[in-house]
This record gives structure tokens, sequence and C-alpha cells, in this order.
């Protein structure tokens, strides 16, 4: 695994595109490899009804807040008074993608905290996100294999208005096996009364073979 933790800073973004309520069959990079191959570059175009020029560019994003690991940024070029005025608060909702690239020296196990996040892509294989930011709680560990040289990462981000966010961190992987402790469900233990309850203890396989018989 690896041996310290890892934010990454330095993203390209693209968006918003039209969600609407909650649109999940649409590829809007579909012009240029789509999301399952796209290797995007700064100034790529795609189309977006939300832009003002119908245009969004990949652009590119750089958070030199090293103490805060949540990724903050603005978006520009989209007139959201005037998409509320003819679609209400629902053509106000939108989406992007980020891109990054990691690159490893070697096959590695990770966890990966992804908050804010409806899914990612790395090299191409899709895993979900951590939509809703419970960053208190910081409870969904995504095991992910990172593979020696260059790790294409591509994640889906959803919002509306100009100021944007997300977090997306890479974390060693303590075991081949183990137990995500942030993320049990225990009952709650009272002074001198015996407790006879069913709990719920996650366990995390970050390796690529099935385990089982685990108990």
């Amino acid at each position: 695994t690896i041996d310290s933790p890892v934010t990454i800073k330095d993203w390209l973004f693209v968006g918003p595109f039209s969600s609407g309520a909650r649109e999940g069959l649409v590829d809007p990079l579909i012009e240029h490899g789509g999301i399952d191959k796209i290797k995007p570059v700064e100034g790529l175009e795609h189309h977006s009804c939300m832009a003002e020029n119908g245009v969004v560019k990949w652009t590119k994003i750089v958070d030199e807040d090293e103490e805060d690991e949540k990724i903050t940024f603005k978006i520009s070029g989209v007139n959201w008074e005037a998409l509320q005025d003819h679609h209400g608060w629902s053509g106000l909702f939108g989406f992007g993608f980020a891109y990054a690239e990691y690159v490893s020296d070697r096959d590695v196990r990770v966890l990966v905290r992804a908050e804010e996040v409806g899914g990612f892509r790395i090299n191409g294989t899709p895993y979900r996100g951590n939509p809703y930011g419970r960053r208190q709680d910081k409870n969904l560990l995504v095991p992910v294999i990172l593979r020696k040289g260059v790790n294409r990462i591509l994640i889906a981000i959803g919002g509306m208005g100009d100021e944007w966010d997300f977090t997306f961190k890479m974390l060693p992987a303590e075991a081949p096996v183990m137990v995500n402790t942030v993320d049990t469900l225990v009952p709650d233990i009272i002074v001198g009364e015996k407790v006879d309850s069913w709990a719920a203890v996650p366990l995390v396989n970050t390796t690529e073979q099935n385990v089982e018989a685990l108990l």
C-alpha cells in the first residue's frame, strides 16, 4: 500500500452540465471519448446548455490550501439567475467532472475517501462516491488498486451556484482485509444493564481476490 495519505491538489475541471432533478444516463463527454476513455487537456471543449455561450472548457483548478483536504473552486460563465427564471430551481442543478493523474512506482492497494462525489473512475473502472459529503464521519472507504505508472482519475461532481467543492483522498490500506472502525453500527450500552442486540461491523477487502468463510 502507499506509505502515507495522498490528497491531489491539481485538477482539470469541466462543467457544469444540466442534470435536471436526477439525470444519470447522459454522457456529456461522449464527443471526446466519453467518461470511460477521455483523456482531457486544458482547453478541450464540450457543449453545455448551462453555459452562456453553449460551450464549456476543461480548466485547471489548483487549491493551494495545504491544510484543508477539501478542494474548493469557482464556476464561471453561467448566468444562474437566468437559468432559474427560465427553468425554476431544477434548472440550477448541474454536474461536472474533475480529472487528475497519479503516478505510482508499483501496484498498490489504497482506500479512497471521495466526498461530494457521485462516483469516480480510475483507469476506466467505476466506483461509488459519497455524494452527501459526511465529512464528520469519513465513513465511506472504497478499496482501489492503483497500477504501476500513470493512473487516470475522473470524478463526477454535482452542485449549483458559483462555488463548488469536493474531497478526494487516498489512504493507506492497513491490511488486505480490515475492519472499517468508523462505520460500525453498535447499540448504546447502558451502565448496569445487559445488552442483547445486533451490531454491524463492516469488513473491507482491499485485494483483488474473493474472501470466503470468514465467519
